[in-house]
């Protein structure tokens, strides 16, 4: 990075450039790397841009070094506040304070928003799809939750820090997706960094939380088993189902899944049904993955009609829909910022069509609960940015606690 940085420095001195952040939320922390060298480069630039969507994700502080990237000899001029005053400003809960007002009219003139609904967008449909479990998956996701319902009870004041009850609600939520995902670490199921793999279920069946133990009775260890071996969980029939629907269509679908072994799994069953899929997940090298991209946006390429992807692996500035209209959610976890992301990749300025969404939630387990926590999110955020300067949007916090809350109060 050093070498590209003075490479840069020496073409912007002989040079009259204008030097542009795309993604600039990235150079937010003024002491990290790439923060300091954007203001670095700024510096020897005679005019500078910064994009973003989140101008200030987690607090008002998180604009200090954007304003020291477009304004690097006079930003404390423009914000008339140091980075303590902006963490002191994040603190304020009202944002109609006073305080954060007169923020925004500071930076008012140097800023400009292009909302979504400026766009000229075709309209969203949004369909829930709830399937009944058959039998055998409703036995494991009951006796799981009827295990993990004593320790949440006893746990009542659970924090976002929890690691012990995300574990569980990891695993309910791979219950209610597909069991045989249980015989793994969950560590091994994620690409993100949603779970550090302290607390695991080891492939013999056994469940340690790291102060006891919960062994599975053996007739649950072989229901387990048998979905390991090849019994097909009643979301992916209703997956496929969809997929056909829109195949006759001459349409293509995006697949979205946050358990890597359920993209596999997912992509091998469609496959067994004569379905051409690609994987879109970190394993998959940089070239295969432009290829795919490439392929499934030409809408003339039959190649395949479905991609299973992960959201944590795909970029938010990947566009998907100029071949897809089509999005299917295999299971969601409680990250809106994420969610909406992997909503856009089919959603973006130029498409003609209307963009279909598809949520399949296992009837009476957590899917539902995640799906009622998402719309609150949703609406909140939305909120926010439709504001003509949306600054604190930190609403994306791993809420735990309030997802047991809601387990809890209905009984699932």
């Amino acid at each position: 990075m050093e070498n590209d940085k003075k490479g840069i420095l020496n073409f912007l001195k002989k040079n009259r450039c204008m030097l542009v952040v795309d993604e600039a939320h990235k150079i937010k922390n003024p002491t990290g790397q790439w923060g300091q060298a954007a203001v670095d480069l700024s510096i020897e630039a005679i005019s500078r841009i910064a994009l973003t969507g989140t101008p200030a994700p987690n607090g008002y502080e998180d604009l200090f070094n954007l304003f020291r990237f477009i304004f690097p000899f006079s930003y404390k001029d423009v914000l008339k506040a140091n980075y303590q005053n902006l963490r002191e400003l994040s603190k304020v809960e009202n944002p109609d304070d006073q305080m954060v007002l007169n923020l925004k009219d500071n930076i008012s003139p140097f800023f400009m928003r292009i909302k979504k609904r400026d766009l000229g967008l075709p309209p969203t449909h949004h369909y829930l799809v709830t399937v009944k479990m058959s039998q055998e998956q409703r036995a494991i996701y009951d006796f799981i939750f009827d295990k993990f319902k004593i320790d949440f009870k006893a746990d009542s004041h659970a924090t976002v820090l929890d690691k012990l009850n995300k574990a569980r609600l990891i695993r309910l939520r791979q219950a209610a997706s597909n069991p045989s995902m249980l015989l793994a670490p969950i560590k091994d199921s994620l690409e993100s960094n949603e779970f550090d793999g302290e607390y695991e279920i080891d492939p013999n069946g056994e469940y340690s939380d790291g102060n006891d133990s919960v062994e599975y009775v053996p007739d649950i260890i072989e229901l387990i088993q048998r979905y390991a071996s090849g019994l097909i969980p009643n979301k992916y029939i209703k997956v496929r189902e969809i997929i056909e629907q829109k195949i006759a269509l001459g349409e293509k679908t995006l697949v979205w899944t946050i358990f890597i072994d359920n993209a596999e799994r997912l992509k091998a069953y469609l496959e067994n049904n004569g379905i051409k899929v690609r994987l879109l997940i970190g394993k998959i090298d940089i070239d295969e993955r432009e290829d795919t991209i490439k392929k499934f946006n030409n809408p003339l390429n039959e190649d395949f009609y479905v991609v299973i992807a992960n959201p944590f692996s795909v970029s938010e500035s990947i566009s998907l829909h100029e071949g897809c209209r089509n999005a299917i959610y295999l299971e969601r976890d409680y990250n809106c910022s994420s969610f909406l992301q992997s909503r856009d990749r089919i959603h973006r300025f130029g498409q003609k069509l209307d963009a279909n969404y598809f949520y399949i939630l296992s009837e009476e387990t957590i899917d539902e609960v995640i799906d009622r926590r998402l719309q609150i999110k949703i609406q909140r955020l939305e909120e926010l940015i439709n504001d003509d300067i949306p600054l604190l949007t930190n609403i994306d916090d791993f809420d735990e606690s309030v997802i047991i809350q809601d387990l809890l109060s209905k009984e699932h």
